[in-house]
């Protein structure tokens, strides 16, 4: 077949993988002319009916292309028809999607850049709020700019819910900053400090169990706090004085009758904000309290 002869857009089935890999490579920015170049990727779903041509959409070439990358055109889009394809999604097919979206996510951010922190934050302060949203691998405060610090997170999507949550979230007077940071925590630093911790293999984390019904309780910042892992040496009184400690507890209920489980309703998004950083993971009596947002903005008695 001559080049000529093949249209605008145009799908070939190979034999197996290795070949159309092959043809891919071949093909790719392939210079017809002067100024055309072939856009070659692949693509995944069902054949196409042989007895029927599909019918490509109107595309406009890239004639300035010079990498797949830049180009504006990344793969075949067809107009669907009746009988023309049984289905089809623009892509990769089944087993290199696999290979693609792995390589993606790991190229994607997975560290957030938080500003305008308060004085004297410590990074067990982040570990305990950007733990509300992912799993935390590292923590660094900048020396120089201690107002400054970067979260890692072992998972691109968790930094990205800890930016759409805690950005302009409140923290001791001051409305944190948060965007998603171009590069990871230098891996060169081995020793934790006051301003760099590692915390890989901290037991702390809220989300080592996989299929964890934390994940389904994920929540935007709350005044109520959902307080577990109560210890059965305190009463309900002990737990309202020491979370007293960080303002008003407007309302409180213990969630059907259990008393492993409790609301608290601080009287501020800011209090509740810095009452879960102080308390989430404090040891009373052996025993290791757990508190997040709740999903609910406030308690009502029925």
């Amino acid at each position: 077949m001559r080049l000529q002869d093949v249209p605008f857009n145009a799908i070939f089935e190979m034999k197996d993988i290795e070949d159309a890999i092959r043809l891919k490579e071949g093909l790719n920015n392939f210079e017809i002319t002067k100024t055309s170049r072939i856009n070659a990727s692949f693509v995944s779903g069902k054949l196409f009916s042989m007895n029927r041509t599909p019918k490509p959409s109107r595309i406009p070439l890239d004639r300035n292309c010079t990498s797949l990358e830049n180009s504006t055109v990344s793969s075949p889009v067809f107009n669907s028809g009746e009988n023309s394809l049984e289905t089809f999604s623009d892509g990769l097919n089944d087993s290199l999607f696999a290979i693609s979206r792995k390589n993606s996510e790991e190229a994607a951010p997975r560290t957030v850049m938080v500003r305008n922190l308060p004085p004297d934050t410590t990074c067990d302060d982040l570990f305990k709020l950007f733990g509300m949203y992912g799993n935390i691998s590292k923590v660094k405060i900048f020396y120089k700019n201690p107002d400054t610090g970067l979260v890692q997170f072992q998972e691109s999507y968790q930094a990205n819910l800890a930016k759409k949550f805690l950005n302009n979230c409140p923290l001791k007077k001051h409305a944190l900053s948060v965007s998603l940071s171009k590069t990871d925590i230098n891996t060169t630093i081995t020793e934790n400090s006051d301003f760099y911790r590692d915390y890989a293999t901290q037991k702390g984390q809220r989300y080592r169990k996989v299929g964890s019904k934390n994940f389904r309780n994920i929540a935007q910042p709350s005044k109520v706090l959902h307080l577990s892992n109560l210890n059965q040496e305190k009463d309900l009184q002990f737990y309202l004085d020491i979370f007293s400690s960080c303002g008003t507890v407007a309302n409180y209920m213990v969630l059907s009758g259990d008393s492993q489980n409790l609301l608290l309703e601080m009287g501020s998004l800011e209090e509740a904000v810095e009452a879960l950083v102080r308390f989430h993971n404090c040891e009373i009596c052996e025993k290791y309290l757990k508190v997040s947002f709740s999903k609910y903005d406030n308690i009502k008695y029925l």
